[in-house]
């Protein structure tokens, strides 16, 4: 039987596949019987172990609310409340044990209702006949542990009845009531130092306001012998108050009769409140005892409790040993049966991957050094491998395709190298990429050849050409480069007389300008000039008429002095020295005269002379707004002459650089024209050099079919400084990406 690799590999997979079925399928069994008991861990044990110790901690619970409430006098409600709901919890706790959380019994009971209102979700199987019996235990000291809350509560509500606080101040009844009677002494004790020393009385005289009525009218009690006796004494409590307030209210020589009247008031207070006090102690120390014995029967049936619950913690922790042993024990054994299988599997692999992979290996590695050969170009190396398999036949292959390399391939290749391009060669079929490569190489290194002589003799005889032109182009780009360097000379010195011509417009639009500002300022100037003489012509107008007032006044001045001169001579000899006065008078009075008139011609020659005056400066004024409105026309044609000048230097400026542009560009020109002759030189030699390379390919002649050598021969060249010689250029040209080659 012929066993292929492919058959050897799918044999070796298929019995490493059974291996790992076997493993796995072990596996399997034991992680089944693992998960059988960590089910039975999590839902029976476990639930059973969390259970126990909630109802153990609600059980704490109970019982330390319960030391609060009996610290406590206030707030009872709200602590037996809380009370309440651990006994509640605690019950709930005990029936998911007995009937488990999925029973109907369960939930239809108060204790599934409280389940599901507290929203819990912990899933508890029904207890088997050991978990029932330590459930029924644990119910009857529940029964009687609940029994004795109860007691304990309600007698503890009776005993706060006999203990309170009061003012701020803790009080036993027994302790208030004798607080009561000493307070009655010193009340009694300050209205007897009342009475004695004829002083006010501060003690309280309504009963249902002192000390003992005040803590009366708000006590509330459920000892209905109690509420009698304090009945009692409060109907004795407001005689005595009663009795003092007479003795308050009564003169002062009754105030000791009733005195003593009230006195035998304080006795019977004294002794109900004796009878009191011990009636409220022998209550309250019961209460106490009867408080201390149902705490200790609570405790004694908590223990009990606390027991049974840890025998449960301890049941379901031995379950759950029992259970891990077993999970222990699992994996001991699928740990020992997957080793096995697993060093089996090891070992079957080893043998099997060696001596597959030997058989691969060692021929794969003679291939790889043969292909390793032929890489270098070292075709001498053979296989000769003699077997049935894949191997044999691509050795066989490779020997085969190493044999055609040497005698087809790289014979071809030897000519091509020597320049013989006349070799032959046929491709096995359309396929074959390297028999058909070559021999399309080879028919197009023909024609590409041929192609190439027929444009090394047409590159040789233009290159001559090129180079007579372009030293022609380089002498015209000479000559042409000194004429553009003149005009741009010639060009530089125009603009400059620009750039001057508009920098004096400039300089006169500026001096123009200034100009017609002075004219315009002194046109202001004189039309203020004019104003102010018109003001002056006034005002000597005025003084005129002050003048002429003046003149009146001295007129006047000189009739009274006549008058009071005749007055003096009629007087006679007593009016003299008045007349004397009266003389004075007349003689200032004409001075004042003439000094008016003097004054008056002269105000009136100046009046007529700035009349004049005024009428020059607005002359004035007239001819220098003329040249201040042609100032400004020849400031409009200055500023039109330099925005002239300016446009006019910056065209010039322009010409200029677009001159020395075209000095650059004739330059640049001119150089590459002399490069363009010396490279036509050089494609010249270049070309012949090409032409004696060529000589050594031997071609086909492609009409014939016959092998030819190529001889060169040199091409007409058409003179290029002959006008009449024509134009030349190249017939073909071609290149060595050319699609065509």
């Amino acid at each position: 039987m012929k066993l292929t690799i492919g058959k050897k590999l799918i044999s070796s997979f298929i019995l490493l596949a059974l291996l790992v079925v076997v493993a796995g399928f072990t596996g399997i069994l034991m992680v089944q019987k693992v998960a059988r008991s960590g089910e039975k861990v999590l839902n029976e044990d476990l639930p059973f172990a969390d259970v126990a110790m909630e109802a153990r901690i609600v059980a704490e619970r109970i019982v330390s609310t319960n030391r609060k409430l009996l610290l406590a006098e206030t707030g009872l409600d709200e602590i037996e409340a809380q009370i309440t709901e651990y006994v509640e919890d605690f019950d709930m706790f005990i029936q998911m044990l007995r009937h488990g959380t999925e029973s109907n019994a369960f939930k239809n009971s108060p204790a599934g209702q409280m389940y599901v209102k507290d929203g819990m979700d912990l899933v508890v199987p029904q207890g088997d006949a050991e978990v029932q019996t330590l459930v029924d235990k644990i119910t009857q000291s529940q029964t009687v542990f609940n029994e004795k809350i109860k007691e304990l509560n309600k007698a503890h509500r009776t005993k706060t009845e006999y203990v309170f606080g009061y003012k701020g101040v803790h009080y036993s009844l027994p302790g208030f009531l004798y607080a009561t009677d000493l307070k009655h002494r010193d009340w009694m004790k300050q209205l007897h130092n009342a009475v004695e020393y004829e002083v006010a009385f501060t003690g309280e005289l309504d009963p249902t306001k002192c000390f003992f009525g005040a803590w009366y009218a708000n006590y509330q009690t459920n000892d209905k012998q109690l509420a009698d006796k304090l009945a009692k004494f409060q109907k004795e409590h407001a005689k005595f108050h009663e009795a003092g307030k007479k003795v308050v209210e009564a003169p002062q020589e009754q105030k000791k009769s009733m005195l003593i009247r009230g006195q035998r008031y304080l006795s019977k207070v004294e002794k109900n409140l004796a009878g009191l006090e011990k009636y409220a102690e022998a209550t309250l120390k019961g209460l106490e005892k009867q408080e201390q014995t149902l705490a200790e029967e609570i405790i004694t049936a908590s223990r009990q409790i606390r027991k049974l619950l840890v025998e449960l913690e301890t049941l379901a922790d031995k379950r759950m040993g029992l259970s891990q042993t077993d999970v222990v024990q699992a994996k001991s054994t699928s740990l020992w049966t997957l080793s096995v299988l697993m060093a089996c599997s090891v070992v079957l692999a080893l043998v099997l991957g060696f001596s597959i992979s030997r058989n691969i290996a060692v021929p794969m590695r003679k291939a790889a050094d043969m292909i390793g050969e032929m890489e270098l170009g070292h075709l001498q190396q053979r296989l000769n491998i003699d077997r049935d398999d894949e191997i044999g036949e691509m050795a066989r292959s490779m020997d085969r395709f190493a044999d055609s390399l040497q005698n087809e391939i790289v014979s071809s290749l030897e000519k091509l190298a020597k320049g013989d391009l006349t070799f032959e060669i046929s491709p096995r079929d359309e396929r074959d990429l390297l028999r058909g490569s070559l021999q399309k190489l080879g028919n197009d290194l023909n024609e590409i050849m041929a192609q190439v002589r027929v444009a090394g003799d047409q590159i040789d005889s233009g290159s001559s050409q090129v180079s007579e032109s372009a030293q022609s182009l380089s002498q015209g780009a000479t000559q042409s480069a000194a004429s553009v360097e003149e005009i741009s000379s010639s060009m530089q010195e125009i603009g400059a007389q620009s750039n001057l011509s508009a920098e004096n417009a400039q300089q006169a639009n500026l001096l123009a300008i200034a100009a017609a500002k002075a004219a315009k300022t002194g046109g202001d100037q004189m039309a203020e000039m004019v104003a102010a003489m018109d003001e002056i012509n006034d005002s000597s107008q005025n003084i005129s008429k002050i003048i002429k007032v003046i003149d009146e006044i001295a007129f006047q001045t000189n009739l009274l002095a006549l008058n009071a001169a005749v007055e003096a001579a009629r007087a006679g000899q007593h009016g003299k020295g008045f007349a004397v006065v009266a003389e004075e008078v007349r003689n200032l009075a004409a001075r004042s005269a003439k000094a008016a008139s003097e004054t008056a011609e002269l105000i009136e020659g100046s009046v007529e002379k700035a009349g004049n005056g005024t009428q020059i400066a607005k002359q004035t004024a007239a001819s220098l707004e003329e040249i201040a409105g042609g100032i400004t026309k020849v400031t409009d044609l200055v500023a039109e002459i330099a925005a002239a000048g300016k446009e006019q230097a910056q065209g010039v400026t322009e010409v200029n650089q677009g001159l020395q542009q075209v000095d650059q560009v004739i330059q640049q020109s001119t150089a590459n024209a002399e490069e363009s002759a010396a490279t036509a030189e050089e494609l010249s030699s270049q070309a012949a050099e090409l032409k004696g390379q060529l000589s050594r390919f031997i071609l086909k002649d492609q009409s014939r079919g016959k092998t030819v050598n190529w001889i060169p021969q040199a091409a007409p060249q058409p003179d290029i400084s002959d006008p009449d010689g024509g134009t030349w250029a190249v017939t073909q040209q071609i290149t060595l990406d050319d699609p065509d080659c």
